[in-house]
């Protein structure tokens, strides 16, 4: 009984502290993104935000750091910023958190369920930078467990000098 209780209270637990830190990313992010179209607007920018809750999302999906293959399925929050400056440069800054359920192509793997955090930001003009930065963590329908740590990034300057990276953690 005793066991029971304390599997119970560490499934909650678990449950709740996976909820706070979900709830922390979105508000650092909403601060940052509010903070971006005021600095933005006092140069003259046109500012474009877009906020989308519990959209949901089925596509097919690899996984950057094993190339294997399925289908995912997302219910997520959105905070979506696009900055046009008049030097014609822009910004655009795209924070996404969210649920997956991953359904490999391989009908032999297990699915995966669990959670994301992705992280887009972009700036164009002479110079182009993008970073894209995907944590997600689940548990397999076997019971083992599933991390993907992914960080993407490119500079290409505006003589065509490029620089880019992809990382798997």
């Amino acid at each position: 009984m005793l066991s029971e209780t304390a599997s119970k209270w560490e499934g909650e637990k678990g449950t709740m502290r996976r909820f706070l830190v979900g709830a922390v990313v979105i508000a650092l992010a909403s601060v940052v993104l509010a903070l971006m179209p005021a600095v933005a607007r006092a140069e003259g920018a046109s500012v474009s935000p877009t906020v989308t809750l519990n959209g949901t999302l089925t596509f097919s999906f690899t996984n950057p750091c094993t190339g294997e293959t399925g289908t995912a399925t997302i219910v997520f929050t959105s905070v979506f910023v696009l900055v046009a400056r008049p030097n014609n440069t822009f910004s655009l800054a795209n924070e996404t958190i969210g649920y997956f359920t991953l359904v490999p192509d391989d009908p032999t793997a297990a699915t995966i369920t669990g959670h994301f955090v992705r992280t887009d930001t972009f700036g164009g003009g002479m110079n182009d930078v993008e970073t894209v930065v995907l944590t997600a963590r689940g548990t397999a329908s076997d019971g083992s467990s599933f991390t993907v740590q992914f960080i993407m990034h490119l500079n290409e300057t505006g003589t065509g000098v490029t620089l880019s990276f992809d990382k798997c953690a």
